[in-house]
Formats: structure tokens, C-alpha cells, sequence
């Protein structure tokens, strides 16, 4: 089975051209290289880099092109390679499993992680800490008012003696 028949890149390069658009006003406009823009669009897969990257170049080429991107990518790992294309799709949706419930136990494990955190603190870091231990309670100084000194600053106190 060959790539290019699996993998619509035509319709890619057919949505280019009836926009009237170049190759290099795309990539001005979506900033993927033009040999990648080349590559998708004739199926030449392996002119591409790495598929994280294909799959981001894919998002953004038919979100200009206004087209399905979803449907693109899953073309492409199916092309590119049917076996791990199954397990992404298979991974994505799992049957059986609404999305509320990952979210919940998501959120139910965060909550199980700082409880166990705030015991750990309270239990093993500070075990005798009760009320009022540790605590520093401000009060007004007690400042007690002093005369103002007499005379000059800068000459010896009454007393001492200044040696040359």
C-alpha cells in the first residue's frame, strides 16, 4: 500500500491553490519550511522530521487552510505507521471511560497529595506545636526617655583624658 494513496496531501496542496496561495506565503503566514510544506502535500514522509513535529505542523497548516486537522494527523500515523496509529487513537479514546471520571480521579489525587502533605507537616515536622507554643506576640517597646546630652558632642566627656 503506498503513502500517497493513504494520505490526502492533494487536498492540502488543492486548498493551497484555490486560495491562490504560494508555498512561500504560507510559510510567511504559518512559519513551517517550505520543503516540509512540499513533503506534506506530496506525502514524502520521509523528508519530514519527527511525527511531535508533523503533528503541530499539520495543526497549524489546516488551521489556515480552515480544514480538519484531526483528520489529517490520524491519516498521517496511518500512513506513516498503522500500528502506533491505532494506539494513539486507541489511547485518545478509551472506551468506557467518560472524561469526567479521569477528571475526577485527577483532581481526587491532588487533594489525596496536599493532605498528606499538611499531616506530614503537622505530624512530623512540627509534632508540638500547640496553641501558643512558637508564637511571638508584638507589644509596645518600652522606651523610656533620656535626658539630652550637655554640651559639646565632639569634645571628651568630663574625665577622660585625650593622650597625643
Amino acid at each position: 500500500m503506498s503513502t500517497k494513496t493513504t494520505f490526502p496531501g492533494h487536498e492540502l496542496r488543492e486548498q493551497r491553490e484555490a486560495r491562490d496561495l504560494s508555498l512561500a506565503e504560507v510559510y510567511k503566514r504559518v512559519h513551517i519550511p517550505i520543503r516540509y510544506l512540499e513533503a506534506l502535500e506530496q506525502a514524502h514522509f520521509e523528508d519530514l522530521p519527527e511525527p511531535c513535529f508533523v503533528n503541530g505542523f499539520l495543526k497549524s497548516y489546516c488551521a489556515f487552510l480552515e480544514l480538519n486537522a484531526e483528520r489529517f494527523i490520524n491519516l498521517y500515523h496511518e500512513a506513516a505507521d498503522p500500528g502506533s496509529a491505532r494506539l494513539l487513537r486507541n489511547a485518545r479514546n478509551e472506551p468506557g471511560v467518560p472524561e469526567w471520571r479521569r477528571e475526577l480521579v485527577t483532581w481526587a489525587a491532588i487533594c489525596a497529595i496536599l493532605a498528606v502533605g499538611w499531616l506530614t507537616y503537622h505530624v512530623v515536622v512540627r509534632p508540638d506545636a500547640g496553641p501558643g507554643n512558637g508564637r511571638v506576640e508584638a507589644g509596645a517597646p518600652d522606651i523610656s526617655e533620656r535626658p539630652a546630652p550637655q554640651g559639646n558632642p565632639f569634645e571628651p566627656a568630663s574625665g577622660h583624658t585625650s593622650r597625643p
